[in-house]
């Protein structure tokens, strides 16, 4: 979690020194574990209120 920018950091499919699969999930973006795709949790529910609204 990058509290900062209020965003998900997802990296996926390890490979030598890095990942072939780097995302990054922002607020109306829904983060999905491979072994349970149906299984999907909000990026705002994980980040929390946006800092704008506070």
């Amino acid at each position: 979690m990058d509290l900062e920018t209020e965003a998900a950091d997802v990296y996926r499919r390890p490979a030598g020194k890095g990942y072939d699969d780097v995302r990054k999930l922002r607020r109306g973006d829904a983060l999905s574990p491979l072994a349970f795709p149906a299984v999907a949790l909000a990026v705002e529910g994980v980040v929390g209120p946006s800092r704008a609204q506070a």
